[in-house]
């Protein structure tokens, strides 16, 4: 199940925000998403979210424009955006209810347990610490089981133990065919789970490939992993 970015342009009012991006992503990739503050980011991850939408190029599943089966497509996507998108007045346990399934229970209690939120479940969320929200966020996105996978710097403020354990979801559901989308400006996590690595400067794509190119680079040259991504980047 390819998903494709096609000559991809967007533009803000008379502010070009992406440039010409053409990628690819496959069944079991992860793909970090990296560059500097307005690098272009997360306008990428809300395009491939379809939460907006491209002033120019296709953007593409198994070879048809998204926008042509937009309600099947955006129910494969699990999107978990840089801003938390939440019920406040509701508690955690009816955010769940609300994103979720009636499937899936088994996955979904699972997903609970890795973001340790089962302490949480009757309280609302306006009285939850910013590190606990970002868990719900997460859990939100994810609850239904998506195939394809959208993170925008989804951890800032939650513990290392939950972020191992994060990360380790996310491989396992690569390894069963999924797409991972992940921008993070935490490099042990890029170099941790992900295949691919996408590197943007000013709307334009400066690296696309494989994440052991670049490891092979650092080996021959002695340097270390986030030094060369941040001085390809220039961020």
């Amino acid at each position: 199940m390819t998903l494709e970015f096609i000559g991809v342009g967007k533009r803000y009012g008379k502010k070009t925000i992406l440039k010409d991006i053409n990628i690819e992503i496959l069944d079991g990739d992860i793909v970090g998403i990296i560059g500097g503050n307005g690098a272009g980011k997360s306008t990428l991850l809300s395009l491939a979210a379809s939460a907006s939408k491209q002033d120019k190029g296709d953007i593409c599943i198994k070879g048809n424009d998204i926008y042509k089966h937009i309600k099947a497509y955006r129910n494969k996507v699990g999107y978990v955006p840089q801003k938390i998108a939440l019920f406040e007045e509701l508690t955690v346990k009816d955010n769940l209810l609300f994103w979720g399934s009636k499937k899936n229970n088994d996955y979904q209690e699972k997903l609970i347990k890795i973001l340790k939120l089962e302490e949480w479940m009757k309280k609302k969320v306006k009285v939850l610490s910013g590190g606990t929200k970002r868990r719900l966020n997460i859990a939100v996105g994810l609850m239904k089981n998506p195939e394809i996978i959208i993170m925008d710097e989804p951890m800032v403020g939650i513990e290392l133990g939950i972020k191992k354990n994060i990360y380790s979801l996310l491989k396992e559901m690569a390894m069963e065919g999924r797409q991972v989308l992940l921008s993070t400006h935490e490099m042990w996590g890029i170099e941790k789970i992900c295949n691919k690595i996408i590197i943007l400067k000013e709307g334009s794509i400066v690296f696309y490939g494989y994440k052991k190119e670049l490891q092979e680079r650092c080996l021959k040259e002695e340097r270390l992993f986030g030094d060369m991504l941040c001085e390809i980047g220039e961020f």
